[in-house]
């Protein structure tokens, strides 16, 4: 492995990377243990992630990036809920799977197609994928909690699962834009 880079976005207490795409650009979120803020990182330049509804969230969390540059993520309210996001052309799209009180968005492939959880009650995680405002449920099979953290560039996504007392690893057949026309 060569060197790795560090980086500090303002001097802040806490620094993290989330997300990268092929051309380096990255996202992730500073702050400290009270409030902390999304940014991106494209040719070693922060730029915050900033979604409307400021003051109502303590936590902007960016997540994921495609090679289009669209930023994905997270936004947890003082309410403890979240509220996921996509950041594209210079526009947030607040996202919600339809229902839930709860929805994160980890991952964005280039065809579009965002990964994430969504939950009804705090205990219960369900696995997603959605693409322009089409949602498929894609909870592990007997598992209380499953998050899909990434899609690559064939459908393919990676995530977590409990089931029992057990944590998993689980990787998908690829889904294809086309299955979101038949829902």
């Amino acid at each position: 492995m060569s060197k790795p880079f560090t980086f500090e976005y303002g001097g802040q207490a806490i620094t993290e990377l989330h997300g990268v795409n092929n051309v380096g650009s990255a996202v992730g979120e500073a702050g400290n243990s009270q409030r902390q803020l999304g940014f991106e990182l494209q040719a070693g330049t922060f730029s915050s992630l900033r979604p409307p509804g400021r003051g109502t969230y303590y936590y902007v969390i960016g997540t994921g990036l495609n090679n289009l540059n669209d930023a994905v993520g997270f936004v947890s309210k003082y309410d403890s809920n979240q509220e996921g996001f996509v950041y594209r052309n210079g526009r947030y799209t607040l996202i919600d799977y339809p229902g839930a009180s709860s929805t994160g968005v980890y991952g964005i492939n280039d065809d579009e197609i965002l990964v994430g959880y969504y939950s009804y009650v705090k205990s219960a995680f369900y696995g997603f994928a959605a693409q322009k405002g089409k949602f498929l449920s894609l909870t592990y099979p007997a598992a209380t909690y499953t998050i899909c953290h990434g899609i690559n560039k064939a459908g393919t996504i990676v995530g977590e699962a409990i089931v029992g007392s057990t944590t998993l690893g689980f990787i998908t057949s690829p889904i294809k834009a086309e299955q979101f026309d038949s829902k």
